[in-house]
């Protein structure tokens, strides 16, 4: 049961970190961003985004180390992380969906 959970928790880590690398590259490039400047605070709310990420993978990273505990603190700073990633998705999610609509309206 140790070995499976330390294997998923890896496995997630990888996932997130991946993401982290993905993003920075296209945030790099200014991906995708060209319909979205219109709204400064899109683009300030991705970087809230990027940075709940990059404390899951912290998290996670702690998480792998034999001296780690999951105390009852770290587990509540996890969900809220993964709440506030959820909540920012939804909004992101929205507002996309809005400017997708004018966008076609155009």
């Amino acid at each position: 049961m140790i070995t499976l959970t330390t294997f998923s928790n890896e496995l997630i880590l990888q996932l997130f970190a991946r993401t982290l690398v993905q993003f920075d590259k296209l945030r790099k490039r200014e991906a995708f961003l060209d319909q979205f400047r219109k709204e400064a605070m899109f683009q300030d709310e991705m970087d809230d985004s990027r940075d709940v990420v990059q404390t899951l993978v912290d998290e996670y990273e702690a998480a792998t180390k034999p001296d780690y505990l999951w105390p009852r603190v770290r587990i509540h700073l996890l969900h809220n992380a993964l709440q506030l990633l959820f909540t920012k998705f939804v909004i992101l999610n929205t507002k996309y969906s809005r400017l997708n609509a004018l966008f076609n309206q155009i």
